[in-house]
């Protein structure tokens, strides 16, 4: 049975210090090119010899971008292109490129407008809410979602979910979630991303994107937004969407498995956070498929 390659890169997370060294190296061209579009040396970055720090929205995103970028060269180098791609979140925009529809300038760029604009943001937070199924995180939420105080922001596997928005209400939430059996963590972040919150930020980076062309994309690219493949004359509003839109990565995942037989995926980047969301996820769509035949049945 012929196999289907799916590469997956990942997002805001992986990040640590040293990634992508032995491949700086290797494709200089890259961080020639980083270098001038971002104003400061980004290998010193990704190696925190300089001030600013990696963990900083500002500058976590563009480095991964280019780390991952750096991960894809190598891998098609040696084994060939994908027939499919995703990323989650900031990956996405890798997946974009490794379809041909962005160059690694003009993917660069987004990265770096797309980051500024999420590091500005203030107010709002997140909560990692995980052991506990999405339909009993929803049940308890459900009025805070009405209202628009609190989103659902990603939704990784059914027992791990990452919930954004007002503060006071997230954290009168997380005495209720653990009350129920979750473990809650709180996210380090400035803002409410992939939530209503960021609908401004999502408006002022529209006026930005507007500006670039794309071009067709060579191989499908999962969106976040949808957990379907791309159309070409939408990459403009998915991606604008994609702020403030819940990352459904259980969703994009699960798509691929009930479309394709045999799939081998691919995680193309540092640290391997979507490989360990992925073996869960296998579980949870064989489970599924199980019950559904036995219903046929």
């Amino acid at each position: 049975m012929e196999k289907t390659t799916v590469f997956m890169f990942p997002g805001q997370g992986a990040q640590h210090e040293g990634m992508g060294t032995e491949l700086y190296d290797k494709y200089p061209e890259y961080a020639e090119i980083a270098n001038e579009i971002l104003g400061y040396d980004i290998k010193k970055l990704t190696a925190g010899e300089l001030e600013q720090s990696l963990n900083f929205t500002k500058y976590t995103q563009p480095a991964l971008f280019v780390v991952n970028s750096l991960y894809y060269k190598d891998i098609i180098e040696k084994s060939g292109v994908p027939d499919v791609v995703l990323g989650h979140s900031l990956g996405e925009y890798n997946a974009l490129l490794a379809a041909g529809a962005v160059d690694f300038e003009t993917g660069l760029m987004l990265v770096k407008r797309r980051a500024e604009l999420m590091s500005n943001v203030t107010g709002g937070g997140m909560l990692a809410v995980m052991q506990l199924d999405i339909d009993i995180i929803s049940d308890i939420i459900d009025s805070e979602l009405k209202q628009g105080t609190v989103g659902i922001a990603n939704i990784n596997n059914e027992m791990q979910t990452v919930l954004s928005g007002n503060v006071d209400t997230l954290f009168k939430l997380k005495t209720e979630l653990e009350n129920n059996g979750a473990i809650v963590v709180k996210l380090q972040v400035s803002g409410a991303f992939h939530s209503i919150y960021m609908e401004p930020v999502a408006m002022e980076y529209k006026r930005y994107v507007e500006d670039f062309a794309f071009k067709k994309q060579n191989i499908p690219v999962i969106s976040n937004v949808t957990s379907e493949p791309y159309d070409d004359a939408y990459i403009v509003e998915m991606l604008v969407k994609q702020l403030y839109s819940t990352v459904n990565w259980s969703g994009s995942i699960k798509y691929l498995l009930d479309k394709y037989e045999n799939v081998n995926f691919v995680e193309v980047g540092p640290g391997r956070v979507l490989s360990g969301l992925l073996r869960y996820l296998k579980k949870e769509w064989k489970n599924r498929t199980v019950i559904h035949n036995m219903d046929i049945v």
